[in-house]
């Protein structure tokens, strides 16, 4: 092992290690902004309720009880699978800072030792650490990609039914599958005109 190849190592375990703490910050900040928009939302349905009670009207049953199911549900979310992609993001964070700064200091030590060997098992040794964390820094990028986009599908997927309910959502979604396409031919009428009567036949 030469001191060309000890840069070599240690810039590229750095560089892993810049860019796995920048990673790891973005998914800590996913974690707090997907629980800070479910306060928030729990919250507005809750000032609505206020403010109709404070002009008379007291909330359904229903309302109450979606609220409700929006409390377990959330509590279900964080001791369960929702909390699972950030305690896995965080035992591959402090895996790879443990490995490559345990990898860094061995290098550094024998860098600074004077006159030092070949040491070919350090070298063989800190280049497949540095090895195994640059593929795990991808697969990560890789798997945290897929991840935003599940997430940003379901978010696109449920974003008319949140504002509009499920019901009306539904009714909409059979008028455009029940559509047909109109005869050839036939000019298209424009919205809102009356339905014309067939040539030489008696209006009722």
């Amino acid at each position: 092992m030469s001191h060309d190849y000890v840069a070599i190592l240690i810039s590229v375990d750095a560089a892993v290690l810049l860019v796995a703490t920048l990673q790891y910050g973005a998914l800590l900040r996913s974690m707090v902004s997907d629980r800070e928009a479910s306060v928030k939302k729990r919250q507005d349905q809750m000032a609505l309720i206020i403010e109709a009670r404070r002009n008379g009207v007291q909330p359904s049953n229903a309302d109450l009880l979606e609220l409700q199911q929006q409390q377990v549900f959330r509590r279900s979310r964080l001791s369960t699978a929702a909390s699972i992609p950030y305690l896995l993001g965080s035992v591959v964070y402090v895996t790879l800072c443990g490995v490559l700064s345990s990898s860094i200091l061995s290098i550094i030590k024998w860098a600074g030792t004077a006159d030092p060997g070949p040491d070919p098992e350090l070298a063989r040794r800190a280049f497949y650490i540095t090895a195994g964390a640059v593929s795990a820094l991808l697969v990560e990028a890789y798997s945290a990609g897929i991840v935003a986009a599940v997430r940003t599908r379901k978010a696109l997927r449920r974003r008319l039914r949140d504002a509009y309910g499920d019901q009306e959502v539904d009714e909409v979604a059979a008028l455009i599958n029940a559509a047909q396409p109109a005869p050839v031919g036939t000019p298209a009428a424009p919205p809102g005109a009356a339905p014309s009567t067939p040539s030489g036949g008696a209006t009722p």
